[in-house]
């Protein structure tokens, strides 16, 4: 993580355990998308080829339902994975402290979801902010009993979106 950190942004080598943990993989997703919209445009003349008469305009809603869920899909996991890889290869690195750390009742693939609170400063003006952690749980509450400073890459385009470094589990 060190070495990774310590290179010229952009950086574009991010280690496998970054990349697991924090970025994740969109492209099933994006997959998922763009099938959506191809059965959007194929459903509604498939539909208008095989019934005849105001039955062939059956196809033309569906179609439209197919198009909002693929347009949506497609729109939020791009934009999610490229938040993800700005903060990761852009991102400002910076020192701060884990103010608080709390239990949610949100539970994803059997992984606590807790918010992480964290006080840090941004061209010489203070920020507060509260991210997601699904581990690390054991770090961040140690950083914040003794008030030890930990590195958060800071988002250039938006100063409350973080990562804070020092609460990941990194297995490579």
């Amino acid at each position: 993580i060190d070495q990774f950190l310590a290179q010229p942004k952009p950086r574009m080598s991010i280690p496998t355990g970054l990349r697991r943990q924090y970025v994740g993989d969109a492209r099933p997703l994006i997959a998922l998308g763009i099938a959506l919209l191809f059965v959007a445009i194929a459903l509604p003349i498939v539909v208008a080829l095989a019934l005849s008469g105001n039955d062939r305009y059956f196809g033309i809603p569906v179609g439209a339902v197919f198009l909002l869920a693929g347009g949506l899909t497609l729109f939020f996991s791009i934009r999610s994975s490229r938040r993800k890889h700005r903060v990761v290869c852009e991102g400002e690195l910076t020192f701060g402290q884990v103010t608080a750390v709390k239990r949610t009742s949100t539970e994803i693939n059997g992984q606590r979801r807790y918010h992480l609170h964290l006080t840090y400063d941004v061209a010489g003006s203070e920020h507060k902010t509260r991210t997601n952690i699904y581990s690390g749980v054991e770090q961040a509450k140690d950083c914040m009993e003794s008030g030890q400073t930990v590195r958060i890459l800071v988002d250039p385009m938006d100063s409350n979106r973080v990562l804070c470094i020092d609460t990941l589990v990194i297995i490579d």
